[in-house]
């Protein structure tokens, strides 16, 4: 920023705005505002005379101009050499961040502006004209002056070898022009000084509170092992960088935008943070656990203050940063950096940037899915070498894992080297016969001398051979064409017979004769099952085999390397006469489902970083190799990983990767369509296996973090964003960690994307199919209608053992009954017709629904109704309802018993209700006579009769009863995790909402019509309602009501009342837990095709955009139980 020709003082403003922010994961303030040294000694006390602060801050500027053109600030070293130096005192921080606290921060947002303006003017000298460098000088002169002056001079007391520094600057320009400079120094030093000081309020550091306090806290407990590890009084990660980073423009302007945008008082509440917590620091500078917390917290809500775009700027326009943060995660154990990388994606959704998370996680954590190509896969195999298993181990090995070590895929190289020698052996040679098992014993035992001899942790066989030995298109093929014939079994045999090996190994990497002799044995019937033709292809592809082999035989005496060769013959031989088993051909993966699209989408997003790369020359892996060891743990790992997997998609990911070869260039790099096969068969190979099975490969890599940072380094960062964006995505599909949202991508967010008063409306009706009629729905509707957005799926006929109980609750002529006397009789009369009833395919409520329209006014009466139920009957009913559910049989009928139980149930609940919000539900029904005749007409006329008058009892007595006030809950509120990201949803997915008329809309109508009700739906909803809040749901029916005041002629409600209804069915569905809501999604018939019907009516576009605000939200609600 110096080199900026902002002369000495500059940093002083930006240190004031942004020095927090310069640190996601902060440590130490440490030279930020070293040019303040210089401008503070001369704003110390020195001889006076009066002059206004402005007229002499002007006539530094005139006078310093000279220098400021003078000197190349690209390149000038004097902070530089200053810096390599000084070492970082506690005393010049506090010095530094007690000021800041103090300047006025109008005055210093004046400076920042003033430099920013005089940025934009700059020209490719980093110089600014004088006009911009005037009004700079005075905007720091008006800060300084309203500071404490006794702040001021701390701060030049506090700067180590100030006076050598100051001297180093005025050595850049002749002595006439320091002589004037340093005399203007002194006046406007003189009117600092002599200026009234500005009292600033204090402001305390942000409290941990809220979605991003919580998330920026555990992401400071996460991060404090690798804070506490370092020497932050010595470290030279942050000076090798700026060292060897140049300043650009485009940086320099964006973080000063950043800072304009912020909050000031959240910029003095972050610098109060480091205050607080600098005084707890240590002798390496390493503050408190406390103290951590507290400043990361605030730097995240300082950060979250400004539009995300503005912080992604600073990102892309710093210069090498992902080389800063490989340096920075270098300095921790792999697990650590993974437990930060989680808490730190975590806090980024809670800041609700979008793409400030991105870059960070591309740059750091993300990459290492990246990383694992085939080029990999061939390192990791020397690595699986060197565990003592000889010559043939990888084999089996490859067979199982070669597909899964690449989510993005690379090209094929040597990764079955080892093979290599087992396969010249297994080529025809001179013939005596042998058992495979009787053979391959033989070979483990006279092979164990040279198992025992080799140093496995530094034999550098396999390293020097493939330091010379190309990769080739042929070697490449051959090795996958071996695979895809393998017997599944026999391979998952070998392995398994490995696995046991590796667990028995000792520190030496030697497993015992007897493990020895049973991957030997493993591997021979695997490859005595396979093609012959096919184990000599991979030996004639293999580049310089027979070199290979002679310095494989070199690491034991000639005595045993006789003995294994001679054994090798033999076994060759009976591997030859053994027949081949014939293995069914399994087709690449399709590139359908949730996880197939999204890993589609991963590969065309990485795919230029793929083309951009010579696969065939790399080196990137070559380096990590070198110097990474091989440990027990990560082997077993990877083997594990192996048998977890499916082997019909292992077979179909090796077939995926033999597709892809036919299509490589000179670079071996696929075509776009091989490397979209390969991505989705791989994401589809790793959603087999157990999230913690995969988990463990990465956390049991040895420094993963260094590899990561050398595959960026050969990407574009805005390449590098899109592809961490679609990991993401995949990885979302491949349900890491979300179990029960698995099926949440399959759904997408249509749940959500439902929310309207016209699918409330049809999936009502829905459940009027079961019998219920007309105001039935209102007591469901309490308990389950605002879920049924979140969790769509129309209910059919699933309530059937109702039938017709509150058809005529609505007030009708009269005379008295007691409530569950009337509602027993109404039962026992209606039972006949409930019976009668085929309710698999009666269609009076089709018909009705046909011909009616939807109203505003009917959806109003539903829910004013529904907030007014006394919610403790409203569970009754839905209890009762469950309980006649388990009980009906096949034909949807319940016992009469429970068919009273219901009724009565019922009644109550609407007997407490106030009888003008029933008689409203009534009146805005429409048609509802042709309705209610309809119904009758599906019993005999004597029975019709009866149940009528029975009905008449039941409406008298219900409307003579008294009704019971319900407190009034206000809609549930935006905050909490669970809030802001329901609200993002809602932002993301209103587009749709929108576009489609939800008066006429035909989606969910012909979804009901075509799919039939299931008992175990209609429990799964009855049991998910039983398990929410009762406030909750009161909540959200008043969300709903609240929405419906704002509907226009579409029934679409208003962005805020979309929001709210949102927010309301999130945290509703988080209330309950996550196995019910899980049940109702498994047991609804076709919900896919459902989904895939709302999809088609809104923008790619919109449903992406949707769909990860989607994401977002059900991460919160799955949070929330955790």
């Amino acid at each position: 920023m110096a080199r900026s020709g902002r002369v000495l003082c500059l940093v002083a403003a930006v240190a004031a705005v942004l020095h927090a922010s310069w640190t996601f994961v902060p440590g130490p303030l440490r030279r930020q505002a070293v040019p303040l040294a210089a401008s503070a000694a001369v704003l110390a006390p020195l001889p006076a005379f009066a002059d206004g602060v402005d007229a002499a801050a002007k006539k530094l500027a005139d006078a310093s101009y000279p220098m400021v053109k003078a000197v190349d600030w690209a390149t000038t070293d004097v902070l530089d050499k200053y810096m390599a130096k000084v070492p970082t005192t506690k005393e010049f921080s506090k010095a530094i961040l007690d000021l800041s606290v103090s300047l006025d921060p109008k005055l210093v947002k004046d400076a920042v502006a003033a430099h920013k303006k005089a940025v934009d003017a700059m020209g490719p000298d980093f110089v600014t004209p004088l006009k911009n460098h005037e009004e700079v000088t005075v905007a720091l002169a008006k800060m300084f002056a309203a500071a404490p002056k006794d702040k001021i001079k701390a701060v030049f007391d506090a700067t180590p070898s100030v006076k050598d520094l100051n001297a180093a600057w005025y050595a850049q320009m002749p002595k006439a022009d320091a002589d004037a400079t340093f005399v203007a120094f002194k006046e406007l030093a003189e009117a600092v000084k002599a200026a009234p000081v500005t009292q600033v309020a204090p402001v305390a550091a942000p409290s941990m509170d809220g979605p991003i306090g919580m998330a920026a806290k555990k992401l400071a407990d996460a991060s404090y092992p690798m804070i506490k590890s370092l020497d932050w009084a010595g470290t030279g990660v942050l000076d090798k960088y700026v060292a060897k980073t140049p300043a650009t423009k485009e940086s320099i302007a964006a973080f000063l935008d950043a800072g304009l945008a912020m909050d000031p008082k959240l910029i003095q509440g972050a610098t109060q943070a480091h205050l607080d917590a600098l005084k707890e620091v240590d002798g390496k500078l390493v503050t408190s656990l406390k103290g951590h917390e507290e400043v990361t917290v605030a730097i995240a809500k300082l950060i979250a203050s400004a539009p995300p775009a503005t912080i992604k700027k600073v990102f892309d326009t710093v210069p090498n940063i992902q080389g800063l943060n490989a340096d920075w995660f270098a300095t921790m154990p792999m697990t650590d950096a993974i437990k930060s990388y989680q808490a730190f994606l975590e806090t980024a959704t809670a800041v609700a940037a979008d793409l400030v998370a991105y870059k960070w996680f591309s740059e750091v954590v993300c990459c290492r899915i990246l990383a694992v190509s085939f080029r990999a896969e061939e390192k990791l195999f020397v690595a699986m070498a060197r565990s003592g298993r000889v010559l043939c181990l990888v084999a089996a090995v490859a067979a199982v894992l070669h597909a899964s070590w690449t989510f993005v895929p690379g090209p094929l190289r040597r990764q079955a080297v080892p093979l290599a020698a087992s396969a010249a052996v297994l080529a025809p040679l001179p013939a005596f016969a042998d058992g495979v098992d009787t053979a391959a014993k033989k070979l483990a035992d006279a092979s164990y001398p040279m198992v025992k001899a080799v140093d496995w942790a530094t034999t550098d066989v396999l390293d020097k051979y493939m330091a010379k030995v190309p990769t080739t298109k042929e070697f490449s093929k051959a090795i996958l064409d071996l695979s895809v014939s393998l017997d599944p079994k026999l391979v998952k045999d070998a392995v398994a017979a490995h696995k046991k090996a590796v667990d028995a190994m000792g520190p030496d990497f030697v497993t015992p004769l007897k493990n020895h002799e049973e991957v030997t044995v493993a591997l021979a019937k695997m490859f005595a099952a396979a093609p012959k033709d096919k184990i000599k292809a991979v030996f004639d592809a293999t580049p310089s085999v027979k070199d290979l082999n002679a310095a494989w035989y070199a690491q034991m005496p000639k005595a045993d390397a006789d003995a294994t060769f001679v054994a090798f013959k033999e076994l060759a031989e009976a591997v030859k006469a053994a027949p081949v088993t014939q293995v069914a051909p399994v087709a690449a993966p399709s590139m359908d489902g949730p996880i197939g699209m999204a890993a589609k989408k991963l590969a065309d997003a990485s795919y230029p970083m793929i083309k951009s790369l010579d696969w065939a020359g790399t080196g990137v892996l070559d380096k990590y190799v070198a110097k990474t060891p091989a440990t027990k743990e990560s082997i077993a790992a990877f083997l594990d990983a192996g048998l977890a997997m499916d082997p019909k998609l292992i077979q179909g990911a090796t077939q995926a990767h033999l597709d892809a070869l036919k299509e490589v260039d000179g670079k071996l790099v696929t075509s776009l369509k091989g490397h979209e096969e390969v991505t989705v068969a791989i994401a589809k190979l790793i959603a087999s296996a157990p999230p913690a099975t995969i988990k463990k490969v990465f956390d049991t890599v040895p420094n993963i973090q260094g590899l990561n940072a050398d595959w960026f380094a050969t990407m574009p960062m805005t390449d590098a964003i899109k592809s961490y964006q679609a990991f993401l995505e995949t990885a979302t599909a491949v349900a890491a960690d979300l179990v029960a949202y698995k099926l949440f991508s399959e759904v997408v967010c249509c749940r959500i994307l439902a929310v309207s008063f016209r699918a409330e409306e049809k999936l009502f009706v829905a459940m009027a199919r079961s019998g219920r009629v007309l105001c039935l729905v209102a007591a469901v509707a309490a308990v389950l209608h605002a879920s049924w957005t979140f969790v769509p799926g129309p209910l059919r006929r699933q309530a059937v053992p109702l039938a017709a109980s509150a058809a005529v609750l609505a007030p009708l002529p009269a005379f008295a009954d007691g409530v569950d006397t009337a509602a027993k009789k109404l039962a026992d009369a209606s039972y006949p017709m409930v019976k009668a009833v085929d309710w698999a395919t009666t269609d009076v409520l089709d018909k009705y629904m046909a011909k009616v329209p939807t109203t505003k006014e009917f959806s109003k009466a539903i829910l004013d109704l529904s907030v007014s139920l006394d919610p403790k009957l409203v569970k009754d009913a839905v209890a009762a309802h469950k309980k006649a559910v388990d009980a009906m049989g096949p034909d949807f009928v319940t016992p009469l018993k429970n068919h009273e139980e219901v009724t009565v149930a019922l009644a109550k609940m609407f007997a407490a209700a106030p009888k003008d919000k029933i008689k409203a539900v009534f009146d805005a029904t429409p048609s509802v006579k042709d309705l209610n005749a309809a119904w009758y007409a599906q019993m005999p006329k004597a029975d019709a009769d009866a149940t009528f008058v029975a009905f008449k009892e039941l409406a008298e007595a219900v409307k003579a009863a008294p009704v019971t006030q319900v407190a009034p809950v206000a809609a549930p509120s935006m905050d909490g995790p669970i809030g802001m990201a329901a609200k993002k949803l809602a932002d993301a997915s209103y587009p749709m909402i929108k576009s489609l008329d939800w008066a006429g809309t035909g989606v969910l109508d012909k979804y009901v019509a075509k799919t039939p009700a299931t008992k175990e739906s209609i429990a799964a909803f009855l049991d998910a309602g039983l398990a929410m809040d009762p406030k909750l749901i009161q909540g959200a029916t008043q969300a709903h009501l609240d929405a419906l005041k704002e509907v226009d002629g579409k029934l679409v409600t208003s962005l805020k009342g979309h929001e709210e209804v949102t927010v309301a069915i999130a945290k509703l569905i988080a209330s309950a837990p996550p196995a019910t809501i899980k049940k109702v999604f498994d047991t609804v018939p076709n919900i896919q095709g459902l989904n895939a019907d709302w999809f088609a009516t809104m923008p790619m576009t919109d449903a992406i955009k949707s769909y990860q605000a989607f994401l977002e939200t059900a991460t919160a609600v799955a949070a929330a139980k955790r």
